[in-house]
């Protein structure tokens, strides 16, 4: 008796600590890190999904951040990280550096006197 490629198909893999687990069409990936449950959504794609969960596993593996987790950065030190970059990296000119650390300076001047007035977002 033959069966149908729906019971054929897998609808779940394992890569180390990462399980890929297809949910409708999409694949999902579910892992812990730092005791955490994360669970992102990669897409249709299962050879990406695999690609995503070896990845992931290296990453949990050398305790490191995983593609899908960060560090919440402060509005400063992303400014400075940013315009950091700029010199060494791209090699901008200093007059340039000059120009987007005033803009910088400016549009969060705006914002905050936008705040003063109005408030922080979702506040009653």
């Amino acid at each position: 008796m033959k069966q149908s490629s729906k019971q054929n198909r897998k609808t779940s893999f394992q890569i180390g600590k990462v399980r890929g687990d297809l949910r409708g069409k999409i694949w999902y990936l579910t892992y812990l890190e730092n005791g955490k449950r994360l669970r992102p959504k990669i897409g249709p794609d299962k050879e990406e999904a695999r690609q995503m969960a070896a990845r992931n596993n290296s990453q949990i593996e050398s305790h490191t951040h995983s593609v899908f987790n960060f560090d919440p950065v402060g509005i400063d030190d992303l400014q400075q990280r940013w315009l950091n970059h700029h010199e060494p990296v791209l090699r901008s000119s200093l007059q340039t550096i000059r120009r987007y650390r005033a803009a910088i300076t400016r549009m969060l001047s705006m914002w905050n006197a936008l705040m003063n007035v109005t408030g922080p977002p979702n506040t009653p």
